[in-house]
């Protein structure tokens, strides 16, 4: 994958540049690249990258030129986003592409493995910058197999491995994190459930209790009012005194007397009739 994207890079290159014979102008693109590194030093990186680009544009495969224009370029960028300047993300990371771009195609044509070195540790720089923590380590991988004895390349590599695999615990923190919480959003939607179901029992229950109370209740009204029906005609009833039924049973004694009477005579008035008629 690196190296297509360095053969793409070098194509880019040899098509934006003008290419002139290199024989006749060779002292020109060196003489440029002086140029260039003595402004460099004195803070002029804007001036510095245009002596670069002078550089390559008579001889636009000379990586030495390729890899100052991209540290000119990579500097404007730092300094940058060092700035209080709002609003300059957006040209941050054009200048960071471009100085990427430009140490690719340099460490590609680079033959000196100290300078290709250099190329692949501001590679790991900038993708370290970007975040993209395994292309940082595989470019400093690369810059320790051309200059091993490079500590400050060591030390970044170290440091890009510590971040990844802090990264990568926390992603699986997290996640252990998200399925954990799943986990208890179940058990509380079950444990709700549960409570809902047994809230509904409860209520039944209840409503059912209250049924029988009502039930209970009216069976004892009616029963109260039978009683009460009951009793209120007792107390209608007209109780009778001793004088009055003492009349009522002298009355019953006299007719009866009466009525015997009246036997008696007619007995007596039979028999007399008898005897006469015998006679």
């Amino acid at each position: 994958m690196m190296k297509k994207y360095i053969f793409f890079m070098l194509v880019s290159f040899a098509m934006m540049t003008y290419v002139a014979p290199v024989q006749a102008q060779s002292k020109n693109d060196r003489w440029h690249i002086r140029q260039g590194n003595r402004m460099f030093r004195h803070g002029r990186v804007d001036d510095a990258a245009t002596e670069y680009l002078k550089a390559m544009q008579i001889d636009s495969l000379n990586p030495q030129a390729l890899y100052n224009r991209g540290r000119a370029i990579l500097q404007k960028g730092i300094k940058l986003s060092s700035s209080e300047q709002t609003n300059t993300m957006n040209e941050v990371d054009s200048l960071f592409r471009k100085a990427d771009s430009l140490f690719v195609a340099a460490a590609q044509l680079e033959v000196n493995p100290i300078r290709r070195a250099m190329s692949y540790h501001n590679i790991g720089w900038i993708y370290q910058k970007w975040s993209k923590l395994e292309m940082a380590i595989e470019a400093y991988k690369e810059a320790l197999r051309n200059n091993p004895n490079d500590e400050e390349t060591r030390y970044n590599l170290a440091l890009c491995q510590w971040q990844l695999k802090k990264q990568q615990n926390k992603d699986g923190n997290q996640q252990d994190q998200n399925d954990q919480q799943n986990q208890d959003n179940q058990k509380d939607n079950k444990d709700q459930q549960d409570k809902d179901k047994d809230k509904d029992q409860q209520q039944n229950q209840n409503k059912d209790q209250n049924q029988d109370q009502n039930q209970d209740k009216n069976n004892q009204d009616q029963n109260n009012r039978s009683q009460n029906q009951q009793g209120d005609g007792q107390q209608d009833q007209p109780q009778m005194s001793e004088q009055n039924m003492q009349r009522m049973l002298d009355a019953v004694n006299r007719k009866e007397q009466e009525t015997q009477e009246k036997l008696g005579r007619a007995k007596s008035a039979s028999q007399s009739r008898t005897l006469n008629k015998n006679w």
